[in-house]
Order: C-alpha cells, then sequence, then structure tokens
C-alpha cells in the first residue's frame, strides 16, 4: 500500500512539474496571434501590393491563358446539346464569370444563323441555350502573349493574347488568328471576416 501511495504521488508531481504552466499557455498563445497576424499581413501585402513585379505579371499572364483555354472548352459544354439544360447553364456562368462585367463581344458563332457574326457573349450563351444560334465546330490552338500586361491605370493592367482559332467545316478547316483582350485589375474580395482589394485576370473583347 505504501508502495501505491509512492508512486502515485511521485506520478502526481511528475505532472505538477511538467506540465505547462497557465503563464506558458498564455505566452504560447501569444505567439501564435502574433505569427497569424504577421502571415495574414505578409498575405495582405502580396495580393493588395500597387505595383506588380516581372514575376508576378508573367504567373498572371499565364491565368490570362487558362482563362482563356477554358473558356473555349467552357463554350463547346455550352453549344452540346446532348448535355443536361443545368450542366449547359453552369458552363455559361462559367464563361460569364471570367470576363469584364461591361458588355463583350464575340463573333465566332456559325454566321450561316445570324447576319451580324458579332454578338454580345451574355446574349449569345442565352440565344445558344434557347436553340436560336449554333456555334461553329471549332477548336482554338497555341494561346500566347500577344502584347505584355502594361499598366493603364493606378490599379490596372492590360494586355492581349494571341491564338490560333481552327473552324472545322465538313469539307475544309478555316483557320484565323485571332487576339483577345485582357485585364487585371483589382477587386474587392472576403476572406472569412477580412475583405481584400486583391488583383484579378477579367478576358475582354475577342478582335
Amino acid at each position: 500500500m505504501n508502495r501505491f501511495l509512492k508512486i502515485s504521488s511521485f506520478l502526481l508531481l511528475s505532472m505538477v512539474l511538467w506540465a505547462p504552466s497557465c503563464e506558458d499557455e498564455e505566452e504560447s498563445a501569444r505567439k501564435e496571434m502574433a505569427l497569424l497576424k504577421e502571415t495574414r499581413e505578409d498575405i495582405r501585402q502580396e495580393f493588395e501590393s500597387e505595383y506588380l513585379n516581372e514575376a508576378s505579371l508573367f504567373a498572371y499572364e499565364a491565368n490570362a491563358k487558362q482563362k482563356l483555354s477554358d473558356c473555349f472548352d467552357y463554350f463547346t459544354i455550352v453549344s452540346d446539346t446532348l448535355q443536361s439544360i443545368a450542366f449547359r447553364k453552369k458552363a455559361g456562368e462559367m464563361i460569364v464569370s471570367n470576363f469584364i462585367s461591361t458588355p463583350v463581344y464575340l463573333d465566332f458563332i456559325d454566321t450561316e444563323t445570324i447576319q451580324d457574326s458579332a454578338v454580345e457573349m451574355r446574349k449569345m450563351i442565352k440565344s445558344i441555350l434557347d436553340n436560336e444560334i449554333s456555334l461553329s465546330r471549332f477548336s482554338a490552338d497555341s494561346i500566347y502573349v500577344l502584347e505584355s500586361l502594361q499598366r493603364v491605370k493606378t490599379s490596372k493592367y492590360a494586355g492581349k493574347l494571341g491564338f490560333n482559332l481552327i473552324f472545322l467545316n465538313t469539307t475544309e478547316t478555316d483557320n484565323k488568328d485571332r487576339a483577345v483582350e485582357f485585364y487585371l485589375e483589382k477587386e474587392k474580395k472576403t476572406f472569412g471576416k477580412d475583405t481584400l482589394n486583391i488583383w484579378n485576370i477579367r478576358l475582354g473583347n475577342l478582335l
């Protein structure tokens, strides 16, 4: 019995001696909060920076090329009548989300079904979903930066992408070198309780 009491007393004493004190826990919590605040400020400075270096601009240009490539895939889904209408509408929403908010004009629809081939993008998507117009079968190849991003305003850069637009007809394949505007602008984004003004890529008119 005495042996049991001695062992129990030893274990209890060890727990008291080795357990972190309230002060230690408070200090650890303060360090964690300071580190979290520092990390958050680093992220804020990175995304809200007014001036972007060459490496950052190059990364955003790569992002613009990927967005354009994705949009062509979305247009294929929008025009595929074998897909569900809900899936096609979602693809249409994804296209709109990648473009600037002002009216954007595109002209790669089937010119046999409409006299003016340049159509406002949102109207085009709705007309395709309503089976009022149809897209020619096409693909885009060799997307590249035609004009690098250049600062045009305090919180705005502009550039152009070039690509080869390939129309796939039953009798011939028609290739055309085309271009599309793209912009890098500050936009408000909410992250939890924080609202940051971060840079975001948007596509513009097809030229």
